[in-house]
């Protein structure tokens, strides 16, 4: 068969840390391209190491930076998209936090040149009630809150006697790097 060759896919890996990205309801509207305009807005940047294993119009397997951190992008649910769901598995040295955050930097700066008055949220499934990002309707924590908030609660964590969770130990490492530098 004739045609470009494919990065060979890494095996597949259990996420360091999920964002969900919640659209509020447009996110079917923008579906046709909004992949495709994200890759080519990361892979734009300066100094950007970008390798695609994967694409389709739903699903999206990369790798960036030098020290591959693997990202998968996908919407859901998949039956009726309302959320981007973008989960990270960094590398050992690969810069921890700092490429997660630049990465979720720069897809924002991308949306946000694309569409000025697109309106989403970028959201963490809660670890203390919520698997990471499997059931994207769960307890969802907002991302500016986890890293501004001193203290972080999850009110849902025993509905039935009351109890809260801390959610500080329980953050994925990386978001909690993120926290203690901001």
């Amino acid at each position: 068969r004739g045609g470009a060759k494919r990065a060979a896919a890494p095996a597949p890996c259990q996420p360091e840390v999920v964002f969900i990205l919640d659209f509020h309801g447009s996110l079917q509207k923008l579906l046709p391209s909004l992949l495709l305009r994200l890759l080519c807005h990361l892979k734009g940047q300066e100094g950007a190491s970008l390798r695609i294993f994967e694409i389709f119009k739903d699903f999206a397997q990369f790798s960036i930076n030098t020290n591959p951190t693997i990202v998968i992008i996908d919407m859901v649910p998949a039956q009726a998209p309302e959320m981007l769901r973008v989960a990270v598995q960094s590398a050992p040295r690969s810069g921890g936090f700092d490429v997660v955050k630049g990465l979720m930097e720069q897809i924002s700066i991308a949306l946000f040149a694309w569409m000025p008055r697109l309106s989403f949220s970028t959201k963490l499934p809660c670890p203390a009630c919520c698997s990471l990002g499997e059931d994207p309707s769960g307890h969802l924590l907002d991302l500016n809150e986890v890293l501004s908030d001193e203290v972080l609660f999850c009110h849902r964590f025993n509905a039935h006697s009351r109890a809260e969770a801390l959610l500080e130990a329980k953050l994925p490492r990386l978001i909690r790097e993120w926290r203690s530098s901001a």
